[in-house]
This record gives structure tokens, C-alpha cells and sequence, in this order.
């Protein structure tokens, strides 16, 4: 017999040693091996007599007994278990493995790491299994937090990832939706599932690496994906349009605005009330609010009815893209203009590349140049500007990046009024 199988026969032969055993295998467990002092409490006689009679000495009446390494080997170096493999000792003792925290650590990893891969598979060709390849491949921080997910969040995660209303080109509040895809309705309000939800589409709709800074804001990505708080809330300014319902009809709501030549705010409620919206064959959108006021109020003074405007105040929401999705394009041509700053050149991408057709109006260089301002950006504002030099905005985004200033529409109002399309 081994004399590490002696030992440990020795002390399993001997209940007493249990608290000591224990203690050294929580040590080992959490360092890897035995350093500092062991400090035993509640010592009873019989863990007392056993310790004098192992290690030489007296523990009597020492109901707090405290053990260095250097104490236990040089005592053992008396005894017939001189030499023994302490860790191996230990295994025998309690018939498992003694493993410090790294291993520990490492096979966890490997088994979680094993268990991401699976479902990475299983979820191939869908938006979510896209995703998971694309941050397994990456190998980055995200990675190894994704790998750390329990299995069920990580499945309801998939689940809120691929049924989300945008693709079908729908929205949802978020309660109903959590409700009927997790069977919870507050399953998407805080916690690791709306956390993952949130990164996989920062990554969905900015075609962006997984692991890089985006400023976008969690509102703004959800309302992109279809999730809404709610429908009243989410809304937009319009002039001279006409909302056609599900057999043709003129909504009486929207037809009386335009009768009037007033502009109104439409919340998504009132958008998905309507079949199809009706423009005039210009059809302006603009992001500034005080521009859209000065600009209705000269086309009600003129009694034009040819030209419809549209503003987003600021960063387009769902009422905004539904409204454009309804918007009968058949015989209207669709502008923008905003302000030459890195939210207006990025809110300006996003249009050209969700409204096939759209021109801009007044948003070249020269007109950069004749808005701008003392008002300069910071590095986070660079940032936006530098992922915004898609074609037509090439030019723009280059003269930004040199002059380092803003632009506003204020300056260019002159030309607006002139409502000169070409």
C-alpha cells in the first residue's frame, strides 16, 4: 500500500480529524494548495487527542486551535507519513478530486464554452445563431460574458432575438410581447435577457463589431426592432397628408387637418389606423421643429398644396419609419434636410438607406459651409460622424472632419422658403 492510501486510511479511521480535514480541503479547494495558518474553532477533546497524538505535543483544553504548514510537515517528518502528497491525501479521503479555483475555473470555462458552441449550432441560419457566430469568432470579452449565461437565458434571449415584430415589419409593446414569446411580461424590463437583447442589436442594425462602443440609445434600438413602451407617446409633425384606410377612405382625422392646412401631431396609434398615407407630390422631411413650423406656416400662406412635410424631432422613431412605410409613393418624390451635425449626418444615413429614392435638399458642402456654427463636437461625436460617409454624405462627412464645427438649418431658412426642388 501507498503510503498516501496509509495515511489516508489513517485519518478516515479516526472521526475525530473530520474539522481538520475539512478545513484543509476547503483551503486547497480555494488556493490550490496550503499556505498561511489553518485556525480550527470549536475544537472538541477528541479532535484534541487525535492532533497530540499526530503531530506531538499537547492541545488540550484549546478549544481554538491555530496550524501552520511548517508545523504539520515538520511533525509528519517524525512519523511513518513523512513525504506524503498532502493533495493526494486528501482525494483519497473524500473520494473526489481536490482542485485549486484556476482549474476549477478553466473546466467550467471549457464546459460552458462546449455548451455555447451547441446552441450556436442549433440556432445556425437564424438572426441569433449570426450573432453568437460572430462573437465566438471575435473571442472577445463579450464572448466570454455570453459563455458565462445560464442555458435558459441564453434560449430566452434567442427566442426575443428572432421573433422581433421588425421582421415582419410590425411593432409590439414590449409587456404584450414579452408576454406571448417568454411567457412573461416583464421579462424584457430589466435583467440579462433585455441586456443580451440590447447588444445583439447594437451589433443587428449598425452592421458593427459586437464588441465595439456604439452611443445609440436603448430606446431608439428597441423602437427600431419593433418594441415599443407604448403608442401615444411615439410621434411626429405633419402637414398636408391624408391617411386612407383599409377600404379606401379618407380618415376624417387626418382629412380635416389637411383640409385646414394645419399641422398636427400623429402618434403611431393614429399611423397604424391607416392603411396608406397620401402626400403631395413633394414630400419634405426635416428634422429641425422650428424649421417645420416656419415652413407649414409660409405654405398655408401661400395656399400651396403640392408640398407635404414631415418632422422627426430629432432621431426618426417608429411613428416616423411606419409613416414613411405607408406613404404612397407613386407620384411623390421624398426630401430631406437637417443639421450638419454628427446626429443629423447619421439621422440622414439612415434615411437614404431605409427610403429607396429619397433626395436630399439643401445638404451638400456649400450648404454645410453657409449653416455653420462656433459649436464644435467631441470625440464621442466623432465617432457617430466617422461611421456616416455612405455615398451622397461622403463629401459632407470629410468637410465635418476637417472644420470640426457644426452646422444648423436656422442659417438656411432663407433658401427653404424658396421651396426649390430640382
Amino acid at each position: 500500500m501507498k503510503a498516501e492510501q496509509e495515511f489516508a486510511a489513517y485519518l478516515k479511521s479516526k472521526p475525530a480529524f473530520m474539522p481538520l480535514l475539512e478545513a484543509l480541503k476547503t483551503r486547497w479547494n480555494h488556493s490550490g494548495t496550503w499556505r498561511g495558518k489553518l485556525v480550527l474553532h470549536e475544537c472538541d477533546p477528541s479532535l484534541q487527542e487525535a492532533l497530540a497524538e499526530l503531530l506531538g505535543g499537547s492541545f488540550w483544553g484549546q478549544s481554538t486551535i491555530t496550524l501552520t504548514y511548517g508545523q504539520w510537515k515538520k511533525a509528519l517528518s517524525r512519523t511513518r507519513f513523512d513525504g506524503c502528497d498532502l493533495q493526494e491525501v486528501l482525494s483519497l479521503v473524500f473520494d473526489e478530486p481536490l482542485e485549486g479555483q484556476n482549474i476549477q475555473k478553466q473546466k467550467r470555462r471549457v464546459q460552458e464554452q462546449a455548451r455555447f458552441d451547441e446552441m450556436t449550432r442549433q440556432l445556425a441560419g437564424t438572426p441569433a445563431g449570426r450573432w453568437l457566430e460572430e462573437i465566438r469568432q471575435a473571442r472577445g470579452s463579450l464572448y466570454t460574458r455570453c459563455c458565462a449565461e445560464s442555458e435558459a437565458v441564453l434560449r430566452q434571449w434567442a427566442e426575443a432575438m428572432n421573433q422581433l415584430p421588425m421582421r415582419t415589419q410590425e411593432v409590439s409593446l414590449i409587456a404584450v410581447y414579452a408576454a406571448r414569446v417568454l411567457h412573461d411580461p416583464h421579462a424584457l424590463d430589466t435583467g440579462p435577457v433585455r441586456r443580451l437583447l440590447i447588444q445583439s442589436l447594437r451589433w443587428e442594425l449598425s452592421d458593427a463589431s459586437p464588441n465595439e462602443e456604439k452611443v445609440r440609445e436603448e430606446s431608439e434600438l428597441l423602437e427600431q426592432a419593433g418594441l415599443l413602451r407604448d403608442q401615444v407617446s411615439n410621434r411626429c409633425l405633419v402637414y398636408n397628408l391624408n391617411g386612407i384606410g383599409n377600404r379606401g377612405e379618407v380618415h376624417p382625422g387626418w382629412q380635416g387637418f389637411a383640409e385646414k392646412a394645419e399641422p398636427f401631431s400623429v402618434t403611431l396609434s393614429n399611423v397604424l389606423n391607416v392603411e396608406r398615407i397620401e402626400s403631395a407630390a413633394q414630400f419634405v422631411i426635416i428634422e429641425n421643429p422650428s424649421i417645420f413650423e416656419r415652413l407649414s406656416a409660409e405654405l398655408r400662406h401661400q395656399k400651396r398644396s403640392d408640398i407635404s412635410l414631415m418632422c422627426s424631432e430629432g432621431q426618426p422613431n417608429q411613428c416616423v419609419w411606419q409613416l414613411l412605410r405607408r406613404v404612397d409613393k407613386t407620384n411623390t418624390q421624398m426630401w430631406y434636410c437637417g443639421d450638419f451635425d454628427p446626429e443629423g449626418l447619421q439621422m440622414a444615413q439612415r434615411m437614404l438607406r431605409r427610403c429607396p429614392g429619397l433626395k436630399l435638399w439643401h445638404y451638400e458642402v456649400q450648404d454645410y459651409v453657409k449653416a455653420l456654427s462656433n459649436k464644435s463636437f467631441n470625440a464621442r461625436r466623432r465617432r457617430i460622424l466617422e461611421s456616416c460617409g455612405c455615398g451622397e454624405l461622403a463629401a459632407i462627412q470629410r468637410r465635418m472632419l476637417q472644420d470640426q464645427r457644426c452646422g444648423y438649418q436656422e442659417k438656411l431658412l432663407e433658401d427653404y422658403l424658396k421651396f426649390d426642388f430640382q
